[in-house]
C-alpha cells in the first residue's frame, strides 16, 4: 500500500475516532449546550425525524401514533448502533493503514474486511481467538479499541437511567394538570380549579411548582434534547399543551394584574417563555403563528368575562385585551413551530372543557 494512502486512512481513522468520542461526551457528559453544531447527533436527528414525520403523514393516525411513540427510544438505541458502527469503521481504516499485521487462517490473505472483523469482535471485547494481533502497532491499536468499548459501553449504561429518571420527573408534572387543568389541560379550567376568588394560595403554589418544572425543562431539554420527543403516556396530554396551557394562565393572570396573583404569574411566564425561546433556535424549528387564531375579540371578550366570574380581579380593563394580546403573541409563534415540528397540537387559548378527565374516563 502506498505510504501517502497509509497515513489518509489512518489520519481519517483518527478524525472519526476523535469525532465520535467528543460528541458521545458533549451528548451524555457534558452538562451545558454545545457551541458546536454539525455534531453526529444533530445530524443523525436531521437525518431521522424529518423522514418519521412524511411517514407519519401517510399513514393511519393509530400508526403514526405508534411511531411516534417509538421514535424517542428508538433514536437512542440508533445513536448508539451510529457509534458503535463509526467507531468500528475508524479503527479499521487505523489497522488496515498500518498494514493489517494480524495472524488469520492458512491460505486467507488478509483485506480490510478482515480489519472490520477485527475492529468488531475488539469493541466489543469478544476476544474469537481465530484473527490476533502481530505486531506492536496492531497491538497498540487492539487495546485502545477495547478500551474505547468498554468506555461506550460505560456512557451508554450511565445514560439511559439519567433520562428516563428526567422522563418521569416531566411527566408526573405533565400528570398533575389532568385533574387541575382537565383533558386537554386549558388555561381558564387551571384558574378556574386552582382559585376560590377569595384565597390565592393555593394557585400561586401550583404556579410555582411550574416555575421550577419550567426551570429543569430548560435545562434539560438543553442537555439531552431527545427527550423532547418522548411522547408522554396518556391520552390528551403532552409536556408542550402543558407548557402553553400554564403559560395561557400566567398570561391572563399578568394582564389582568390582580396583585394577590401577578407577581408569581410573571416568575412562571418568565421561564416558560425561556423554555420557548431557547428550545426553538437550538433544534432548528422555525417558529410562525397558527393557522387559525388563537385569540379575536369575542375570545378576549369571553375570557374578561370568565376571569370575573373566577374571581380574579382586572385592574384596568381599557387595557386588558391590548396587552393580552401582546402577551400571548410572545410565545404564541414559538409553541405553534415546535408543535408543528412535534407533530404535537398546542391546546386553544379558550376551549370548552371536556366532559370528562382522563382520570374520570378511565383506560
Amino acid at each position: 500500500m502506498p505510504l501517502a494512502l497509509s497515513i489518509l486512512l489512518i489520519a481519517l481513522g483518527l478524525f472519526i475516532v476523535q469525532a465520535v468520542l467528543r460528541d458521545a461526551f458533549e451528548t451524555v457528559v457534558l452538562p451545558r449546550r454545545p457551541s458546536r453544531r454539525q455534531r453526529i447527533t444533530m445530524l443523525y436527528y436531521r437525518a431521522t425525524w424529518p423522514l418519521v414525520r412524511r411517514i407519519v403523514r401517510r399513514v393511519s393516525p393509530a400508526t403514526g401514533d405508534t411511531l411516534l411513540n417509538y421514535y424517542g427510544p428508538v433514536w437512542i438505541l440508533g445513536l448508539i448502533a451510529c457509534w458503535a458502527g463509526l467507531l468500528i469503521l475508524a479503527f479499521a481504516f487505523i489497522g488496515w493503514g498500518t498494514g493489517s499485521h494480524y495472524y488469520v487462517a492458512v491460505g486467507e490473505v488478509p483485506t480490510f474486511l478482515w480489519d472490520l472483523y477485527v475492529s468488531g469482535t475488539t469493541l466489543f471485547t469478544l476476544g474469537m481467538g481465530d484473527v490476533y494481533p502481530q505486531s506492536g502497532a496492531a497491538r497498540v491499536i487492539a487495546v485502545c479499541e477495547a478500551g474505547v468499548g468498554l468506555g461506550l459501553l460505560a456512557l451508554v449504561i450511565g445514560y439511559v437511567p439519567v433520562l428516563y429518571s428526567a422522563f418521569s420527573r416531566r411527566e408526573i408534572m405533565v400528570s398533575l394538570l389532568d385533574a387541575r387543568a382537565g383533558s386537554p389541560p386549558a388555561a381558564l379550567e387551571l384558574l378556574r380549579r386552582g382559585f376560590d376568588g377569595v384565597d390565592p394560595a393555593p394557585l400561586a403554589a401550583t404556579l410555582a411548582e411550574f416555575e421550577r418544572w419550567g426551570a429543569e425543562l430548560l435545562e434539560v431539554y438543553l442537555s439531552y434534547p431527545v427527550l423532547m420527543y418522548y411522547r408522554s403516556q396518556h391520552d390528551h396530554q403532552s409536556w408542550l399543551a402543558a407548557v402553553v396551557a400554564v403559560a395561557d394562565a400566567c398570561a391572563m393572570l399578568t394582564s389582568a394584574g390582580d396583585p394577590r396573583l401577578v407577581r408569581q404569574a410573571r416568575f412562571t411566564f418568565a421561564v416558560l417563555r425561556h423554555l420557548l425561546i431557547d428550545v426553538t433556535p437550538y433544534m432548528g424549528i422555525e417558529p410562525h403563528p397558527p393557522h387559525d387564531a388563537r385569540i379575536d375579540e369575542t375570545g378576549i371578550a369571553a375570557i374578561e368575562e370568565q376571569l370575573l366570574a373566577i374571581g380574579v380581579t382586572i385592574e384596568d380593563r381599557t387595557t386588558f385585551a391590548s396587552t393580552l394580546r401582546a402577551t400571548v403573541e410572545s410565545y404564541e409563534a414559538l409553541a405553534n413551530g415546535i408543535g408543528e415540528w412535534l407533530l404535537t397540537p398546542i391546546p386553544p387559548l379558550v376551549g370548552a372543557p371536556a366532559a370528562l378527565d382522563d382520570w374520570e374516563a378511565g383506560a
